[in-house]
């Protein structure tokens, strides 16, 4: 089982690098289910947050992410890290449906959850879907903050890879602002 559970995980990060979405929230779910059946509580939390994590970013309607996004909050209560992650999926998707208070509450959530843990790593990454949030909800500004709050966070780290990645996006922001800073 925890042998099936690996290779369902590798071919849902396969499918989902591909951007075939559907098809890695289908591995994600057989992932989650071997590691379930193997006794590895941390990997089916995995999978279950990844699947959740390919339904937002797939082809899923939001509505039914939604459905989704409840059930795995149920499964994940009580073990911080995915339950930050999958908040800030959540936040995601309710930015989308409008609900900008619901979108911060999480993305407060999943920040006050990092900070506890000690994961400035993963404090710095949320950064992008909290300038997800705040674009959806039209304030750029807001946007930017959170962005550029990540790639400075990613600077002092030297974390290079990362920081490329936030600079990008936080390039694009600025196209937006119609600024060149």
């Amino acid at each position: 089982e925890w042998g099936l559970n690996k290779s369902w995980t590798l071919l849902s990060w396969m499918h989902f690098n591909a951007g075939r979405a559907h098809e890695a929230e289908e591995a994600s779910w057989k992932a989650a289910s071997h590691a379930r059946s193997a006794g590895d509580v941390s990997e089916e939390m995995w999978g279950l947050v990844s699947a959740l994590g390919s339904a937002v970013f797939g082809p899923t309607p939001v509505v039914e992410a939604m459905t989704l996004s409840r059930e795995v909050l149920l499964h994940v209560k009580g073990h911080p890290g995915h339950e930050a992650d999958a908040s800030l999926l959540v936040a995601q998707l309710e930015s989308m449906r409008g609900n900008v208070e619901a979108a911060r509450a999480k993305i407060a959530h999943a920040r006050s959850l990092f900070r506890e843990l000690g994961q400035t790593h993963s404090l710095a990454e949320m950064t992008d879907a909290a300038s997800v949030v705040e674009w959806y909800a039209g304030d750029l500004l807001a946007a930017e903050r959170e962005k550029r709050s990540g790639y400075e966070a990613f600077r002092s780290m030297a974390a290079d890879a990362f920081q490329a990645t936030w600079a990008a996006w936080l390039a694009d922001l600025l196209v937006l602002l119609d600024r060149d800073d």
